[in-house]
């Protein structure tokens, strides 16, 4: 059985295409949360959902999730360093999720009112 080996930071042939495709991923989140940012602010008060904000913070956690594991996979000098920016990107899109869930909830779109939430805090 081979065992996969990927040396970090990222060097060779590769690193390029690599790093332009994640930052393909990363504009495309932000914009897609840009996206939803204006379908809030251009409706009318009446129609204007909490949803579409939930869905603007899903997508720039995403992103910036993202941003952090570019920081660690191709410019973290030590193991430590690179766990560090692993752990902040972990925690960045784990308070979107959180935040997008909770708006859900408060919404009762997919769940019991707050159940989801309490859980996913708890662990």
């Amino acid at each position: 059985m081979r065992t996969l080996y990927i040396q970090f930071p990222i060097v060779g042939p590769y690193r390029t295409p690599l790093i332009v495709m994640e930052w393909i991923l990363i504009f495309l989140c932000f914009e897609l949360g840009a996206i939803f940012l204006m379908k809030y602010k251009d409706a009318s008060i009446e129609k204007r959902s909490e949803q579409d904000i939930s869905y603007t913070i899903l997508f720039w956690s995403f992103g910036s999730q993202w941003i952090w594991y570019i920081l660690s996979d191709y410019y973290a000098p030590t193991t430590e360093v690179r766990e560090v920016f692993l752990t902040i990107g972990y925690f960045t899109l784990m308070t979107g999720a959180l935040f997008f869930i909770f708006v859900m909830e408060r919404n009762k779109v997919f769940f019991k009112k707050y159940l989801f939430t309490m859980i996913f805090a708890t662990t």
